[in-house]
């Protein structure tokens, strides 16, 4: 039997493999060392640096706050893309600048219901008192674009003289068809010459239809305010830019682009939305939820959102209704809550979520704010693209004190540091409210002087005038502390 030699290496191998070794060893500790070095040195640049990355999002800014007096504010330190490569001409509240417009009013403790703002200026009105106002007529025909005058807000949060009658348009009106304006203000339910009248043209958003091209052809002339609705994509911009004296959903293309363009005029809530009374509003110590999403993910935006509504959101106590597909109506057969329901909702949260839908503007925003829960809303790429553009610049002017955040994502960071904080939480609420009311009560001022204007002009001369056009109508009204943010 042959046998085999073990093998071995030499010695001088072993040797020569261990100096390899060890070298290699001293190669890789120099190495980390470096990165280690390098990695400290950007930190310290970093922090010496301006902070270019990272924005402040201020949800509350005390009362004597100033620019350079950050401590009084509570922060977040969220990074986001690098400030050259974007639109420098985009409003951020989460930017120091817009931080500071609105300053807190309610430094004292609110400690209970009666101690937060009144919305409404006036008390509700009656309907035997209705009597005692004046009527404004409003010819429609769609209830959802009439919410503000049909819920009665718009008359609540004006000077207490009128009250809006609701009539269903005529079959001339609403074609577009009155040969002349007695005809079109020619209506069983409302006497012209005593009363202001208003069409509110629905469904503008089919401007390729007979119906608008006839309707958009008089409308300026025929009726003391003609206010477009329903365009919530701006599509109408070159037919109506000197044709309506109103419209919602605002836009660099429809509204306040010059002085022949039409006013801006916000939704407001939904006439489903029950008036909430003082004593109804809960204080946040007193809400059990920390927001609440009610809505269908019919965007990337919102689809997005509903990923972390199931993941990094769900450690904060919430109510979330998904509505698998949108629907016309708000009845249980297309998903919706019953409004009582969603009503209730907004009563139990401090934070209402208000992601964009068609329009970034949503009927649910003024909701939040009367039910007292603070809107969040975001100003993505979703937001940057859409087709109005800037939707959220008037609510942004005005020094709006809601959430802006870049994204969803940084939705949950956000909560975190402000969620234990229940006295600045508190005074956010309160001031969430009395802006509401001076907002809402400006364009409320601001569209009844329209009304008047127009309707003396047309008693007055037997027609409108010159001084009644677009152009002289917003000179006429103009005010210089209108664009100035309420403080």
């Amino acid at each position: 039997m042959t046998k085999h030699k073990r093998f071995t290496f030499p010695n001088s191998l072993i040797k020569k493999t261990m100096k390899t070794t060890v070298s290699k060893t001293r190669l890789l500790f120099l190495i980390l060392f470096l990165v280690l070095i390098v990695f400290q040195f950007h930190i310290i640049s970093d922090s010496l640096a301006p902070e270019a990355n990272t924005v402040n999002i201020v949800f509350f800014q005390e009362e004597d706050a100033s620019p350079v007096d950050q401590e009084s504010s509570t922060s977040l330190q969220v990074s986001i893309p690098d400030p050259a490569s974007r639109n420098t001409e985009r409003f951020y509240r989460t930017d120091n600048m817009l931080a500071h417009r609105w300053k807190s009013h309610h430094r004292e403790d609110i400690s209970s219901r009666m101690d937060l703002p009144r919305i409404f200026l006036h008390p509700f009105t009656r309907k035997e008192d209705v009597k005692s106002k004046l009527p404004i007529c409003v010819f429609t025909r769609t209830p959802r674009q009439d919410s503000l005058f049909r819920s009665g807000v718009l008359a609540r949060f004006g000077s207490n003289k009128y009250y809006y009658k609701i009539l269903r348009g005529t079959d001339c009106q609403h074609n577009g068809t009155c040969p002349t304006q007695t005809m079109a203000q020619k209506h069983p339910g409302c006497d012209a010459t005593t009363m202001p009248t208003i069409y509110l043209f629905e469904r503008i958003k089919n401007f390729g239809h007979w119906r608008f091209d006839q309707a958009m052809e008089n409308g300026i002339d025929f009726y003391d305010v003609f206010m477009a609705t329903g365009d919530e994509f701006c599509r109408t911009h070159y037919i109506t830019h000197n044709r309506v004296h109103f419209r919602p959903y605002y836009g660099p293309l429809v509204t306040n682009t010059s002085l022949s363009s039409p006013i801006y005029l916000p939704l407001g809530p939904r006439e489903e939305f029950s008036r909430v009374l003082p004593e109804q509003v809960k204080l946040i110590k007193e809400r059990g939820l920390v927001f609440n999403f009610l809505g269908s993910l019919t965007s990337p935006s919102r689809q997005r959102l509903g990923v972390l509504i199931n993941t990094s959101l769900k450690r904060f106590p919430s109510f979330t209704h998904v509505i698998k597909k949108w629907g016309k109506k708000l009845t249980a057969s297309y998903g919706y809550l019953p409004p009582t329901k969603y009503r209730e909702t907004l009563l139990n949260s401090i934070f209402t979520l208000c992601p964009a839908g068609h329009n970034p503007e949503a009927y649910r925003i003024y909701e939040a704010c009367e039910a007292g829960s603070i809107p969040i809303l975001v100003l993505d790429d979703e937001y940057d693209g859409h087709e109005c553009k800037q939707a959220f610049t008037p609510l942004l002017q005005q020094g709006a004190p809601f959430i802006f955040l870049n994204n969803w994502d940084e939705l949950p960071a956000f909560l975190d540091s402000v969620n234990t904080d229940t006295a600045r939480l508190q005074r956010l609420q309160a001031d969430v409210m009395g802006w509401y009311g001076k907002f809402m009560s400006k364009v409320a001022l601001q569209f009844e002087k329209v009304v008047e204007l127009r309707f003396k002009d047309r008693i007055g001369n037997g027609k409108y005038t010159t001084n009644s056009e677009l152009r002289a109508l917003k000179s006429n009204i103009h005010d210089p502390n209108y664009e100035k943010p309420l403080i």
